[in-house]
């Protein structure tokens, strides 16, 4: 069954649960992200050519943490309702790999667009693996979409680590589709 261990049969009050993880998730990350930059102060924009002594703005840094906020949603409702055989695993493992790969293009770096990587993994997630369940999930995920392609194509010029955070999104995602789809 589809259903969280402690929950009725019903369906609904499982839906409604998700639907809270998700939400709850989504505004607690956007919130830290939003408090650590006023903080620490956002960082400077890195390019393939190198950096532009521009700060990345709050429009573009703050909604991506509402993403990652969904991803954790969806894993910790997995994990507490037993969904499927141990999916709650690839998803943990899929989420790490975006969070270290995220920091670590930061520390050294490498080529890779943070935002369109999350961005790419989630939509596809979105729309292959959960086949529109939410569609208010993938309006926000093409929402941030359009800001990420204005700031990295119109004002940074940008498109190769934009292209290949694409490519490393869609990596993520298609190894934990192929996983899913052979071991489970």
């Amino acid at each position: 069954m589809n259903q969280a261990c402690f929950i009725n049969d019903s369906g609904v009050k499982s839906k409604n649960l998700e639907i809270f993880f998700i939400s709850f998730f989504s505004i607690i990350f956007s919130l830290v992200g939003f408090i650590y930059y006023t903080i620490v102060g956002y960082p400077v924009v890195e390019t393939l050519s190198g950096s532009l002594e521009l700060t990345t703005p709050p429009i573009y840094m703050i909604p991506i943490f509402s993403i990652l906020g969904i991803i954790f949603g969806e894993l910790i409702f997995n994990y507490i309702s037993k969904n499927g055989q141990n999916s709650w695993i690839i998803l943990f493992v899929e989420l790490i790999i975006l969070v270290f790969l995220s920091y670590l293009r930061i520390a050294i770096i490498i080529p890779i667009s943070g935002h369109s990587m999350i961005l790419t993994y989630f939509l596809l997630k979105q729309i292959v693996s959960h086949k529109n369940k939410y569609k208010i999930w993938i309006s926000i995920g093409f929402s941030i979409l359009i800001i990420t392609l204005y700031y990295k194509l119109l004002i940074w010029n940008d498109p190769i680590t934009l292209i290949f955070g694409f490519l490393v999104g869609f990596f993520i995602f298609s190894a934990g589709f192929y996983y899913k789809k052979v071991f489970s």
